[in-house]
């Protein structure tokens, strides 16, 4: 458990990890995510022992860890460059912090022996480093953590030195290992399509902060504010700022954006003033009828991508023109130039406070019966 947890450096005490508050659950794989800059790698260097806090308290189970050194915290840590000895043989990489901690040469060795088969690397024990492939050294990076038993594990970026195809192969590898041990898990990563896939629940932070934590799907689908919004997923949401007026049996946000009347149920009192609509590219479609919500824009660029078309397009605010961005099936024929209509579900709609960015949903709780006054 993270409490008020803070991490300030210089004269000035800038916060680079600023009063932050998390639980976790025994067993849990938990992912934080974020840009560079957010506080997430600091936060695990606290975890571990390796960064002194500034104030606030990291506790596992009942036990405060803030002045119990990174050496007997029994974490497992494994950095984004696999740092491994050179010189050793896998074997003798594994051994190493066994032996160090006063394990007994048979013990070290059956323990190690154990690792190594786990991960298919038994073959290979008396390889050095230098003999192996990307995926290879970052699985005993992982079996050197893992030899140690550890309550907790810790993942600093991981996958990030290997290319695509490995990444992916090494993200299902992780996601079987816990799977079989159940060991509390904390990964951090900038990656997302990692902490979809991974997380039983995803940390989303920012200068510091913790924006949002939740499962994968409603980080999401129910994104708590603008950020995580354009943050999560590639592309991000799109996001517009309107001012939402009644026009008869629609609700209009200028002349690019039209909605149905069940929008006003989430939109509320923000009627009339100045919110940010949200949509993600997908959920965007050719095909619709009254009962959607409209957007009306130019194609500025379409851009294959197999199994659909990527398609830029720009739709007039109130102020300006925004770009939005659709995934359209690989068989339509969208025309650079042409004004098109797309169509999206009232209940994929999303809205935001254009000020705090904090989502309306969040922060309104109207009933049905109040959101129909308001349009009737």
């Amino acid at each position: 458990m993270l409490e008020s947890l803070t991490k300030s450096y210089g004269k000035a005490g800038t916060a680079v990890v600023d009063g932050i508050n998390l639980e976790i659950e025994n067993g849990e794989f938990v992912v934080l995510l974020g840009p560079s800059g957010c506080g997430k790698t600091t936060t695990l260097r606290m975890i571990a022992g390796l960064e002194k806090i500034t104030s606030g308290s990291i506790k596992f189970g009942d036990k405060v860890m803030n002045d119990i050194p990174g050496d007997r915290r029994n974490v497992g840590m494994v950095f984004q460059n696999y740092a491994l000895y050179p010189h050793m043989s896998v074997f003798e990489n594994l051994a190493f912090g066994l032996r160090s901690r006063g394990t007994t040469k048979v013990e070290a060795a059956i323990r190690v022996d154990e690792v190594l088969e786990m991960l298919e690397l038994s073959a290979m024990k008396r390889r050095k480093p230098r003999e192996l492939s990307g995926g290879q050294r970052q699985r005993v990076a992982l079996g050197r953590a893992l030899v140690g038993r550890p309550s907790v594990f810790l993942m600093d970026e991981p996958l990030s030195n290997l290319d695509a195809n490995l990444r992916e192969q090494m993200r299902i590898e992780i996601g079987k290992l816990h799977h079989s041990l159940g060991i509390t898990t904390i990964y951090v990563t900038h990656d997302q399509g990692e902490a979809l896939t991974l997380a039983d629940r995803i940390v989303v932070m920012h200068n510091g902060t913790i924006k949002q934590v939740a499962k994968p799907r409603e980080i999401y689908n129910s994104p708590a504010d603008s950020f995580v919004a354009k943050f999560i997923g590639s592309p991000g949401m799109n996001l517009t700022e309107v001012e939402l007026r009644t026009d008869g049996d629609r609700i209009r946000g200028g002349e690019a954006i039209s909605l149905p009347r069940e929008a006003a149920r989430v939109v509320g009192s923000h009627l009339n003033k100045k919110v940010l609509l949200g949509i993600r590219p997908e959920l965007l479609s050719l095909v619709g009828d009254e009962n959607d919500a409209k957007i009306v824009g130019e194609i500025q660029l379409v851009e294959q991508m197999g199994s659909q078309l990527q398609t830029y397009f720009k739709i007039e605010g109130p102020s300006s023109s925004q770009n939005f961005i659709a995934k359209l099936p690989p068989d339509s024929t969208p025309r650079i130039g042409e004004k098109i209509a797309l169509f999206a579900r009232p209940s994929d709609l999303r809205f935001f406070d254009a000020l705090s960015g904090n989502a309306l949903d969040r922060l309104l709780d109207i009933d049905e019966v109040k959101a129909e006054s308001l349009v009737g």
